[in-house]
């Protein structure tokens, strides 16, 4: 049952503030410093300071090979997606895919960090507080009289 739900969550739609959340938590426990300790999370669970290279802007354009989809010997093989974070349990990134709408962990990825963001060409359910709100049930309270 376990393996079956995995399965599909691995297939559904984003939840965008999920996304967010954990990569905010996956880099804040290797690089925010515990006063007492002056160490990160990371150093005081595994005893060694954490590797930083790999880390990169939330959201910025990447270019992935695409080997799942086989399109042909002479159409392109690489689809445009911008970076959500981290795998836990492999070295690959997750992405969001502009062309399937779903988020997919790769490894053969290119990062395009110098491309600045245009207004608009970043994924629309990032930017979408109504998404947001419907998603975190969110109720607005109203000041009485």
């Amino acid at each position: 049952m376990i393996k079956h739900v995995l399965l599909v969550r691995r297939k559904s739609s984003i939840e965008p503030l999920a996304e967010a959340v954990n990569t905010a938590c996956y880099v804040q426990n290797r690089v925010l410093v515990v006063k007492p300790h002056n160490k990160t999370p990371y150093e005081l669970f595994h005893g060694r300071t954490p590797a930083l290279s790999f880390m990169r802007p939330f959201t910025c354009l990447v270019t992935i090979l695409n080997t799942k989809d086989h399109s042909g010997k002479f159409n392109g093989k690489a689809d445009e997606c911008f970076f959500v974070g981290y795998s836990l349990n492999s070295k690959a990134f997750r992405v969001f895919n502009s062309r399937t709408r779903i988020v997919e962990e790769n490894l053969h990825i290119r990062f395009s960090e110098n491309t600045p963001n245009a207004v608009g060409s970043g994924p629309d359910w990032l930017f979408d507080i109504n998404a947001l709100t419907r998603i975190m049930n969110y109720e607005p309270i109203v000041a009485g009289t």
